[in-house]
């Protein structure tokens, strides 16, 4: 296309962008909406291409807010993320996340599956750009858990995760762990015919192996992706290739062919691809040091070091300070030497800090972006004051009456996202309070069970042990001849002393079950059912279905403390002589039911007592679900769930 042809293009789009906004604010559709979302995606495709980055920016911000104004959600999703990626671009990688996170609530609603994936892994990518590793995982991690929980199928996302991954792995010196996810970026690609994917993986497998000083294999990757970026004519992978080869050649000792890759990766990658231009420098810094052009490599290492710092590039500094060492150390600068490995050292004791500024780091940034909404808020406000002050100077009244409406319309739509606001933030409030809640009732519960072990311990060690040392005293004192009317006395004293024990024993068991740490939730219960049922006053059924090995051990202890509470109230209080319990799990639910034929209740006339509070309080702690339905002389039945 001429370049007369191309302004001519950029223009009408221009012009059908403003006609479009004009006709949807007086509340009419140019189009059809199939129409407008075919409009909106070549428009958006066409910003993709502006060759600067920042009018690319512009005419993205307002095709993200015509899509929200149609409720074009793939639309809006597009042209943020795109957005994100040309400020990437500029190395403006907080502005990068920043429109990246305004993507997420459209993610949810686009028709691309693994939108959502998307955006955490490219927010995860900025990271890694500014050496966060940390925060890079984190954000990586989520993503790839996005994409195991969608249908099985290949999506360039997962190819993109794996190979991020594998970048972060290699960085913090975990060679073994990038490999394995470089294969699984490769197979990834490979099933899903992933051109662009597939040659990322390369050559991240190629860095890997140069890593190993291993030329042939290295140099086996770097060729299939010069295929593929000659193929697809990409740029970008044609200067990685050149970038890697000349490494390649470096290891080979061939310095002359390696000079010539890299010489060529700079001039593929200048005021494109920042980073390949100082990796390349990087390598052409070592290998002027080992042809001993001392001062060559001094220059160039330098000059990446400066554009690492101009780029916010931080991974870069440990690598460039350490090849700069190299340098003074072999040519015998070693004045220079001890002073650039005092400055290596220094960063590396600020890396080490990090972790310690990290939430300190957070917090400014988001005061920082919180203060620069209510600016850029504040800006627009009077942006609008403005235009409509010169609106009413140059209008017709017909143009005037309609600015009035319009301006109530954003007033009606200003007041309903402030409530929306004031919505949320209640909702906000409610859930904290729920959470602080259920924390002090966890509390509660683990001191009655703190409690409980404790008093088990004494009736089992040391009364229980007093006891069982008072019997063993009288039995030594039973072998003394006595008449027959003091032997038989003796002798129920002694039956009624080990009935004492053993009912001792039974409570401190109850207190404190060893069954619980032994066996799975199902066992536990069944030994108490069973336990129950042979004091020979009531029958107790048990039945349970399904696995219960998954059941945590907070769980579990809840759970059978709230059997043992039922089963108490139905023999004690309501007088039951059967008693059904069934325990179920079933799609990461545990169900309990409890239902006995004791005298039952009647709920509206009888208050809770501390039994049932109980009961409700457990519950609670697990985020689960209870009802309760019991009649006078119908007995009770009790049904919970409760999520694994």
């Amino acid at each position: 296309m001429c370049k007369f042809e191309s302004v001519l293009t950029r223009f009408s789009y221009r012009l059908v962008l403003v006609v479009c906004w004009l006709l949807c604010s007086l509340g009419a559709r140019p189009f059809p909406k199939g129409g407008d979302t075919v409009l909106i995606n070549r428009a958006i495709q066409q910003a993709q291409k502006a060759t600067d980055p920042d009018i690319s920016i512009r005419e993205l911000d307002s095709l993200y807010h015509l899509s929200v104004d149609r409720d074009f959600a793939d639309g809006a999703f597009v042209s943020l993320m795109s957005k994100g990626i040309r400020y990437f671009e500029k190395d403006e990688y907080e502005n990068a996340r920043a429109a990246y996170s305004d993507a997420m609530p459209w993610a949810r609603k686009s028709t691309q599956k693994d939108a959502v994936a998307w955006v955490y892994n490219n927010i995860g990518d900025a990271y890694v750009s500014e050496g966060e590793y940390v925060k890079a995982s984190d954000f990586l991690y989520r993503a790839l858990a996005e994409i195991k929980r969608l249908p099985p199928g290949p999506y360039h996302t997962a190819a993109n995760i794996y190979n991020n991954l594998g970048i972060v792995n290699q960085r913090l010196n975990l060679p073994g762990k990038a490999l394995e996810f470089y294969d699984l970026a490769e197979q990834t690609a490979l099933s899903g015919k992933l051109d662009y994917q597939l040659a990322n993986a390369y050559e991240l497998k190629g860095s890997y192996y140069i890593e190993k000083h291993q030329p042939d294999s290295a140099r086996k990757y770097f060729e299939l992706e010069l295929s593929i970026g000659t193929r697809l004519n990409r740029a970008d992978l044609k200067a990685f290739v050149n970038y890697q080869l000349g490494n390649t050649y470096i290891e080979y000792g061939n310095y002359a062919k390696a000079a010539a890759f890299l010489e060529t990766a700079i001039v593929l990658a200048t005021n494109e691809y920042n980073y390949v231009v100082i990796d390349a420098r990087l390598s052409l810094g070592e290998l002027y040091r080992r042809t001993r052009e001392y001062r060559k490599a001094e220059q160039i290492l330098l000059l990446a070091l400066a554009d690492a710092r101009a780029h916010n590039m931080k991974d870069y500094y440990l690598k460039g300070y350490a090849h700069l060492i190299d340098v003074y150390r072999t040519s015998g600068d070693l004045k220079n030497a001890v002073r650039y490995m005092d400055t290596l050292a220094a960063y590396k004791d600020t890396l080490v800090n990090s972790e310690k500024a990290k939430a300190i780091i957070q917090i400014e940034l988001r005061t920082a972006t919180e203060a620069k909404d209510r600016q850029l808020a504040e800006n627009k406000l009077l942006i609008a004051q403005q235009q409509a002050k010169i609106f009413k100077k140059n209008v017709t009244i017909g143009i005037i009456a309609f600015a009035v409406i319009l301006t109530g319309l954003l007033l009606l739509m200003l007041i309903f996202r402030q409530r929306h606001k004031e919505y949320l933030q209640a909702e906000q409030i409610k859930i904290l309070k729920h959470e602080n809640t259920i924390s002090m009732l966890n509390g509660v519960i683990q001191g009655e069970e703190n409690e409980r072990t404790r008093l088990a311990k004494e009736l089992h060690d040391g009364i229980g042990g007093k006891l069982a040392a008072a019997i063993m005293q009288l039995s030594s004192l039973g072998r003394v001849k006595t008449d027959g009317n003091e032997q038989s006395n003796f002798d129920e004293g002694m039956e009624l002393l080990d009935d004492v024990g053993k009912e001792l024993r039974e409570t401190a068991h109850n207190l404190m079950p060893e069954v619980l740490r032994k066996q799975t939730l199902d066992v536990a219960v069944g030994a108490f059912c069973r336990q129950m049922d042979r004091g020979g006053n009531v029958m107790v059924q048990y039945q349970h279905f399904g696995d219960f090995i998954d059941v945590s051990e907070p769980m579990k202890l809840n759970t059978y403390r709230i059997v043992q509470e039922l089963l108490r109230n139905a023999v004690r209080h309501a007088g039951a002589k059967n008693i059904l319990v069934e325990l179920l799990v079933r799609e990461h639910t545990l169900t309990i039911t409890i239902e006995d034929d004791g005298s039952g209740f009647d709920r509206d006339k009888v208050q809770e007592g501390v039994g049932l509070k109980s009961l409700a309080s457990r519950v609670q702690t697990m985020n689960g679900h209870y009802s309760l339905e019991s009649e006078p002389g119908r007995g009770t039945s009790v049904h919970i769930e409760l999520e694994i």
